[in-house]
């Protein structure tokens, strides 16, 4: 017997039988087993799989299962019913482990995936099963399949959305090329990835745990991760346990910023330890920023309740600059000219303000700034507490240290319940302009001591209803001291820009040229947004300004009737030919002031205001804020001391009244030629 012979006959025999094997089940249709399959899925993971497109199975040392147009489904309360659609998944397994009831998966590749991440009102991920009596339903199914075995993950083309149900806020992430292969340090994944985040470039680099450690309930699953995108660097490191369900964690996060990432702003640096307690429970300990100049610490907890998350912190700086912020550095060298609105276009705004956002957190913040700088004023040691529930907002007791003087202040807002209504006040004294500017490093700017005001109320969803609305006063004061009529815009409001310009037209400071004032001194009674100007007094050595009226903030309409005289020694207001040829009238609006000459009106307007008993309470006013009851220290005291007939000043215009107006036309011309 050959032998030899025999054993070449068998194993051609058992090659011959292994290639019929191999082609014939590779052209089995595996499609037939779609349904067990989709089964299979369901019991494993309480979901629906879709198989809505082709399977294709290769056997050898590495089976291989391709799959097309795969759906899985998402959670009942999901915001779609799909969880993932994939155009293509391959799958590649490894043969010698299969056979000793091992899974292991060589790679997993997934081809113009579209996956959504979501979580509930509760902050639950739809990653959990979507119905749990069903998940272990079949016992022979779940005790047959061992855990699989994940060395490496391929994406390509693919979109990752993240859905916070809690805020509704959505992000984007467009994936390039994602590959996450396992470590030869034990169960942990090699992350890297390019793409996109909201349109953004992005790279993201370093190591995660494995699939076991991602679904176990009972292990942490350990996270070091670096994220690349536009300038800025975001670092992730810690452990995470139960990543489905959040129950506990320590993550630190560290953030940089590149020069100018922020226009104006030098590099920025924040760092913070985050504490998971809970799937509700975060603690933020030692959050320190540092930006530009600046700096801010914060600690606190984050609890996400069952009506809204509720913030409590403390916040601290030794120095928060924000002038950068807004994109105004350099105010001091090379200030800008207010913003001229075009033809019919109004100063407030219509747009409806985002007062919703009021209660979509409740917050108990307690904070002290060492110094803050904006681009009108310098403060040191503000310090205060914010407390929002509810939809109500209040800010009390707010106190600073500004220009040397003291600072109160308080702030009310309530979206409670119907319209949003506000309230707020402010007082300070003795406040030194210069002192305040040159903190901001702007220097012979506005120098003089003033005194403020301001018991302001009213209600409304935009900025058009709140100040047509407004009641309340503002007082102010300044004497002794300069105004550039370049940094005009640092002692105005916005809105009032314009105006202020028209009115410093009138003292006769040129552009670029430096007004001394004597005094300044203005009383503001609003009542339903109808501002009554009682009265508005300036004084310089050359030139007094007497003006009064009204300025509706609903229509945004002016009415004012402003005096000028040259003081030549003396403080009075002198109802004479050539001062009636000096009353002015302001009209138009808040955004086009019109200067001319009425002098009728405008007389009519000074006596209504200064025969009235409003005028007591003024000169009242006058004393307090000016601090002085000395009529002779006080020039526009004794500005407003002399007693002005009413029949007097109408009986002297109407006969005079083309020849004032023909002399006043002259001296308008004058001012609109400077």
């Amino acid at each position: 017997m050959n032998w030899r012979k025999i054993t070449a006959t068998a194993a051609v025999i058992l090659v011959l039988l292994g290639i019929c094997l191999w082609i014939a089940v590779n052209r089995f249709d595996v499609n037939h087993f779609k349904p067990e399959i989709e089964e299979i899925v369901y019991n494993a993971t309480g979901r629906r799989l879709a198989l809505t497109g082709d399977i294709d199975l290769k056997i050898g040392f590495h089976p291989w299962l391709v799959a097309r147009q795969v759906r899985l489904e998402n959670a009942e309360w999901g915001s779609r019913p799909d969880l993932a659609v994939i155009e293509r998944l391959e799958i590649e397994v490894s043969l010698i482990p299969l056979l000793r009831r091992k899974i292991e998966v060589s790679r997993l590749l997934l081809v113009d995936p579209d996956i959504l991440l979501e979580t509930d009102g509760d902050g639950v991920l739809n990653l959990g099963p979507v119905q749990a009596d069903k998940v272990a339903g079949d016992k022979s199914v779940s005790g047959s399949l061992p855990f699989p075995s994940l060395h490496k993950i391929d994406i390509q083309n693919g979109r990752i959305a993240y859905r916070d149900g809690r805020t509704s806020t959505s992000h984007t992430m467009a994936v390039t090329v994602l590959t996450a292969s396992r470590t030869h340090e034990g169960d942990r994944m090699k992350i890297m990835l390019t793409g996109a985040y909201n349109d953004h470039p992005l790279e993201i680099i370093g190591f995660v745990g494995g699939l076991r450690r991602l679904l176990d309930a009972d292990l942490d699953w350990p996270v070091d991760l670096t994220a690349k995108t536009q300038g800025w660097n975001i670092g992730v490191q810690g452990t995470v346990r139960d990543v489905m369900g959040l129950t506990e964690g320590d993550l630190a996060i560290t953030v940089s910023g590149e020069p100018g990432v922020v226009p104006g702003m030098g590099a920025i640096a924040v760092d913070a330890d985050v504490n998971i307690a809970d799937i509700r429970t975060y603690r933020f300990s030692d959050l320190n920023a540092v930006f530009g100049e600046s700096d801010l610490h914060l600690s606190g907890t984050l609890t996400l309740s069952d009506k809204r998350p509720r913030l409590t912190a403390t916040i601290s700086s030794n120095k928060l600059d924000l002038r950068p912020i807004t994109f105004i550095a350099g105010i001091g060298t090379s200030p800008s000219a207010p913003k001229q609105p075009s033809s019919g276009e109004r100063i407030f705004s219509t747009v409806p303000l985002p007062f919703y956002t009021l209660k979509q957190l409740d917050a108990d913040v307690e904070f002290h700034l060492a110094a803050l700088l904006t681009k009108e004023a310098a403060f040191t040691n503000l310090g205060g507490n914010i407390r929002l529930e509810n939809g109500r907002l209040g800010m009390k007791p707010l106190s600073a240290t500004v220009g040397g003087s003291t600072l109160t202040a308080a702030l009310e807002i309530n979206t409670a319940a119907g319209t949003p209504t506000m309230s707020g006040t402010l007082q300070v004294k003795r406040l030194n302009l210069g002192k305040m500017f040159e903190a901001l490093d702007i220097q012979n700017a506005v120098t003089g001591m003033g005194n403020l005001e301001v018991n302001l109320r009213g209600r409304g969803t935009s900025i058009a209803e709140v100040m047509g609305s407004l009641n309340g006063k503002i007082v102010f004061a300044l004497q002794k001291g300069f105004i550039s009529r370049q940094y005009l815009q640092l002692i105005s409001l916005d809105f009032t820009a314009a105006l202020v310009d028209k009115i410093f037209t009138l003292l006769g400071i040129p552009s670029g040229g430096r007004a001394e004032i004597q005094c300044l001194f203005g009383r503001l009674d609003i009542t339903n947004g109808v501002v009554d100007v009682s009265p508005l007094v300036i004084k310089t050595p050359e030139t007094a300004v007497f003006g009064t009226g009204d300025i509706n903030l609903k229509t945004e309409r002016l009415d004012l009737s402003i005096s000028t005289e040259p003081t030549r020694g003396t403080d009075v207001i002198r109802f004479t030919m050539g001062q009636l040829t000096r009353i002015f009238r302001l009209t138009g609006t808040l955004a086009r002031p019109t200067l001319g000459i009425d002098p009728v009106a405008g007389a009519t307007l000074l006596v209504k205001a200064l025969s009235g008993p409003a005028m007591a309470g003024t000169i009242l006013a006058m004393e307090a804020l000016l601090e002085s009851e000395d009529m002779r220290e006080n020039p526009c005291l004794r500005m407003t001391a002399s007693p002005v007939s009413p029949s007097s000043v109408l009986k002297a215009v109407e006969p005079l009244k083309e020849k004032i107006e023909d002399a006043g036309e002259s001296i308008l011309n004058i001012f609109r030629n400077r």
